[in-house]
């Protein structure tokens, strides 16, 4: 029996191994689907919308943003035509896999993180979009130096991010707020974060589409854009309170506060429940009235569970029985989440399997 447990520890210390064979052959696996994804057909989602700004580059008119108008304008010189569309997409994926490799490598359970990744962000980045990936990975990059008290470069990480995608710039209120939960961390507060973020969240959305409707009323110039932002019908359907993802992202939270406490939590354990939290707040903003914007944000957001998942299992799995618990429970999470963003349907219809 004894014999039975120490060779059960040793594959699970094996699996949680930073340099291990497996992470190789994962990684190799990612970075060949994710050369695929480069030249998935022209008609997916975003794709077009891609190609057309990719044609339309133009650094006086940095649209949608400068970093990716200056790489179009880059392989248009150098290439031209479709191909250097591609190698535009290229050469964002190059970028992500290798800041995704690097956070890997620094991970408590690099192979769970990944598989993590997997479950939603590979089909809702990779094969969708192209610079919200590269982004979205520098953010993750920053939290390290919230831990280590680098602000500096906590920020001029996200000022990077967001000359890749502008969205990126909602990150600046994380070090507020684990300033803020530093100096007044109590039970109350952090149990009672994710339902205030929801309640602050009713009061941001009705604010904000008045001032937009009231800046269009009287003709401010740019305003009208955000009218696409109003819930548009297959966002708004996607959004409810009560569907996996926000219930699965409500579960992580309030689990880290009964499994770990308070008290044993470090900082980048405290950063992840201020991020779900700041995720739980964007999505009710979707809820309540801007459905793209619930919609979107914590689609990035929620890329936080690829490192706050493996970190609460490190806190439960030190037992046997513990440990084939949370793999049970990391198993149905997969399955509802491939069932919430169809991950293994939208994985083969962009590289055209299926």
């Amino acid at each position: 029996m004894w014999t039975a447990i120490r060779l059960n520890k040793m594959r699970y210390i094996t699996l949680c191994r930073k340099n291990n064979n497996g992470l190789r052959i994962a990684m190799i696996i990612l970075f060949a689907l994710m050369v695929l994804c480069t030249f998935r057909p022209m008609d997916t989602i975003d794709t077009d919308n891609y190609y057309e700004y990719y044609l339309a580059a133009n650094v006086k008119e940095p649209v949608p943003e400068l970093s990716y108008v200056v790489v179009s304008i880059f392989w248009k010189n150098v290439i031209g035509g479709v191909l250097g569309f591609r190698c535009v997409m290229l050469s964002y994926y190059i970028l992500t896999f290798a800041v995704l490799y690097s956070l890997l490598r620094k991970a408590s359970n690099p192979l769970m993180s990944l598989l993590i990744f997997f479950s939603f962000a590979f089909s809702l980045q990779i094969c969708i979009q192209v610079r919200a990936p590269l982004a979205n990975m520098i953010l993750l990059s920053s939290i390290e130096d919230i831990e280590h008290r680098k602000i500096k470069s906590h920020y001029l990480k996200i000022f990077f991010a967001s000359v890749i995608h502008t969205s990126s710039i909602v990150f600046v209120v994380v070090y507020p707020a684990l300033r803020f939960l530093e100096k007044y961390r109590s039970k109350a507060v952090m149990y009672g974060l994710p339902v205030f973020a929801a309640a602050a969240a009713r009061a941001a959305a009705s604010s904000i589409e008045l001032i937009v409707n009231y800046g269009v009323r009287i003709g401010i110039s740019g305003l009208e854009r955000f009218s696409i932002y109003f819930l548009p019908k297959y966002y708004a359907e996607r959004i409810n309170p009560f569907n996996r993802i926000s219930i699965i992202l409500v579960l992580i939270y309030y689990s880290f506060l009964f499994f770990v406490g308070l008290k044993k939590m470090n900082t980048k354990e405290i950063t992840y429940l201020i991020i779900i939290a700041y995720s739980i707040f964007f999505y009710f903003v979707g809820y309540y009235s801007i459905a793209l914007i619930g919609y979107r944000f914590p689609e990035s957001l929620n890329l936080i569970l690829i490192f706050a998942i493996p970190a609460l299992f490190k806190h439960i799995a030190r037992t046997r029985n513990n440990r084939m618990v949370c793999y049970t429970m990391l198993f149905i999470y997969l399955i509802l989440i491939n069932n919430q963003y169809e991950t293994i349907p939208t994985i083969l219809s962009c590289l055209r399997l299926a």
